[in-house]
Parts: C-alpha cells; sequence; structure tokens
C-alpha cells in the first residue's frame, strides 16, 4: 500500500496571551497500516515573526514554574482588577 500525500496546507492563527498572534502551518499526514491513524504538525514559516515568537514561547516554557512559596508572594502583591488574562483563540484559513 502507498503512502497517502499530505493534506493541502491550512494556515491557522493563535492568539496566545504570552506572545501574540501566532501563524502556523498545519499539515496531516494519513500513517500507513493504521486504521486512519494521522499525525498532525503545526510550524511556522521560518524567519517570520510567528516563528521567532514560537521560539520565545518555547524559552518561557523552559524557565521553571514558580514555587508554591512564590506563586502566594506573587499574588498577594497582585492588585485584585477582576481582569481575566485573554483565551487562546484560533482562525482557520486555506491556503494553497
Amino acid at each position: 500500500m502507498a503512502a497517502a500525500a499530505p493534506s493541502p496546507s491550512t494556515t491557522i492563527t493563535f492568539d496566545h496571551p504570552q506572545v501574540g498572534s501566532l501563524e502556523l502551518r498545519h499539515e496531516k499526514l494519513l500513517i500507513t497500516h493504521t486504521d486512519r491513524q494521522t499525525l498532525v504538525i503545526y510550524h511556522a514559516d521560518p524567519g517570520t515573526p510567528t516563528a521567532e515568537r514560537r521560539a520565545l514561547l518555547a524559552s518561557l516554557a523552559s524557565t521553571p514554574a514558580p514555587s508554591s512559596a512564590e506563586r502566594a508572594a506573587s499574588d498577594v502583591r497582585r492588585p485584585a482588577s477582576g481582569v481575566h488574562e485573554p483565551t487562546l483563540r484560533a482562525a482557520h484559513t486555506r491556503t494553497a
């Protein structure tokens, strides 16, 4: 059985609360010899602002999380503004 061709590339834009807009390519690849299992890949085009933001997000993710004592101290200093963090949203667009 021959490998299936990848689906057409789709661009998805995520509004990330820490790094802003991320425009990622979305590829789906069918895995042969399975019951239609699919590998989904998200990637940024090299040299784009999204690639830079993705690298920043990776560096933020590799920073150690604060301890519970540090989080508690931070909560005491934070003003009670009632403002909620923005949620992660995605918009789908198809590209050729």
